[in-house]
């Protein structure tokens, strides 16, 4: 007789709803700019997950519909939604339902029919795509920096295949994002072309053209039932309707207003509704001091180097912006107004003041903006060497009369002079030896003097040498003129010799030795 024995498989319990690294940055990158809506920023990283997924059903990659007052954030969802995708915050089709109400607007999207005003013929606008192409080739061989934020948009059909596409711009990211703004507002015939899409991944064009929607994530917005949200008061009894009471009722104001706007068929085929919640005290002061933050940060990026000063934002200067911002029911959007009325338009004031000489503020000053009880408007002060200087500011001076900016800028032009001269002149290899203590000494010091001789001399260093044994010296093989040497040996007094070889650095020098 035999017995048979079973052995009891366990398996380890996998960790399925925890988030994987991608989402948990993604959120953390969503939360940090659209602040108080968490729960749409969650839904936002779903969104994403979703799209770029093996496992996507056929059809486009999502469509999705994000729903709740005006001002709480809807647009700048998508706008950080194509940021974190793409590098870009305006990397998606736009389109605007409030002007596509009728049926000769909506075929702005797949173009006119034949024999219609509008209309292209297919050789044309081939050869249109050809000379644009070409024109983009040559732009990205004379400046890439600029080509990469050129965008070539085709006005009579919007949704055509190369406007999808090209709404990424450079990324690499195969994902297009198409913002249906103010969707309450758009003719009916709109949804039947989206549900088209939807269903099939295909759009098909008034010329019989099909355009492959299945890397295209569909977004609609709109103000379905604000006005009755809005205007919404509290039912009358005695408890206290709580944050999600309400927010529960807005949002059944609002599924009421989709359902008398939009046909079943059309709400069926939605992925997910999204919606805002209504943005609380705490999150509004939050959003004035992250655009006032964003000003300061834009003002650092575009100033010229050597002249951004340092600027601090008193909380009394924030909470003033802010109690602006709130009279007469203001808004998310209201706040970006108040922004620019009291405090951008001062900072642009006194960027041309300083252009002109009426007023003196130096790169190591510090400027705070603060609020004084009683005032319509914010204080301004400078307080003298007690900014923080950004890299590299401390090389030049904004005030032209102090001995060093005289001093540097006098330095200045002798090199741009020099440099000019350089060209088709004859050129030596000058031989620069720099003794230090200790071969981690010598590799810091080839960081620090090979990048002062590239961009504070502008001298091109064609080769080095590192010591393998004591004693550690680092030489630097510089080219330049006669003349330029001299600002050589000037720039490297006390720190190491300057000597003229008399040959070219042979195939072994020009080898890094270390």
């Amino acid at each position: 007789m035999s017995t048979t024995k079973t052995a009891k498989k366990s398996g380890r319990v996998l960790d399925i709803k925890s988030p994987t690294t991608g989402e948990l940055h993604m959120g953390e990158f969503l939360n940090a700019n659209v602040i108080g809506q968490s729960e749409a920023c969650q839904a936002a990283v779903r969104i994403k997950t979703r799209a770029l997924s093996p496992l996507k059903r056929n059809g486009c990659a999502g469509f999705y519909a994000f729903q709740g007052e005006p001002g709480v954030g809807k647009t700048e969802l998508v706008k950080m939604i194509c940021k974190y995708l793409h590098g870009d915050p305006m990397a998606f089709v736009l389109i605007d339902g409030g002007l596509l109400q009728d049926d000769a607007q909506a075929s702005t999207l797949t173009g006119a029919p034949p024999m219609y005003v509008g209309y292209e013929e297919p050789e044309k606008a081939k050869k249109r795509m050809e000379a644009e192409k070409a024109l983009m080739d040559k732009l990205r061989e004379q400046n890439p920096a600029l080509a990469a934020k050129y965008k070539t948009f085709n006005p009579r059909k919007l949704l055509t295949r190369e406007n999808l596409v090209g709404s990424r711009g450079a990324s690499k990211v195969p994902l297009s994002i198409v913002f249906i703004d103010e969707a309450d507002k758009m003719n009916s015939r709109i949804d039947d072309l989206l549900l088209n899409a939807v269903v099939n991944g295909v759009l098909m064009m008034s010329d019989n053209e099909m355009v492959d929607v299945s890397d295209v994530v569909f977004i609609i917005a709109g103000n379905h039932g604000s006005a009755r949200v809005v205007s919404r008061k509290a039912p009358i009894g005695f408890m206290n309707e709580t944050v999600e009471t309400a927010q529960a009722a807005s949002q059944e104001i609002i599924m009421q207003a989709m359902r008398e706007r939009h046909r079943p068929e059309f709400i069926d085929r939605i992925d997910e509704i999204i919606f805002f919640n209504k943005l609380q005290a705490e999150d509004l002061k939050m959003i004035t001091s992250l655009r006032i933050d964003e000003v300061v940060t834009r003002f650092q990026l575009v100033m010229p180097r050597g002249t951004a000063f340092s600027v601090r934002v008193e909380p009394s200067a924030r909470d003033f912006i802010y109690r602006e911002s709130m009279k007469e029911g203001g808004n998310a959007r209201r706040i970006g107004r108040m922004v620019q009325k009291h405090f951008t338009d001062d900072l642009d004031r006194l960027i041309a003041k300083l252009v002109t000489n009426d007023e003196s503020v130096t790169v190591d000053d510090l400027v705070t903006v603060e609020h004084e009880e009683g005032r319509a408007d914010l204080t301004w002060q400078v307080f003298e060497d007690e900014g923080i200087s950004a890299d590299g500011d401390h090389l030049i001076q904004v005030r032209p009369d102090t001995p060093v900016s005289q001093i540097f800028l006098g330095k200045e032009r002798v090199r741009k002079t020099l440099k000019l001269k350089a060209k088709g002149s004859t050129k030596k290899v000058y031989k620069v030896v720099i003794p230090c203590e200790s071969q981690d000494e010598m590799t810091k010091a080839f960081t620090m003097f090979g990048g002062e001789v590239r961009e504070i001399l502008e001298l091109p260093v064609v080769s080095f040498e590192m010591g393998m044994v004591a004693p550690w010296n680092l030489t630097l093989f510089v080219e330049c003129t006669v003349d330029q040497s001299k600002l050589l040996e000037e720039h490297f007094e006390g720190e190491g010799e300057v000597a003229v070889t008399d040959r070219e650095p042979s195939a072994e020098e020009a080898t890094p030795k270390a």
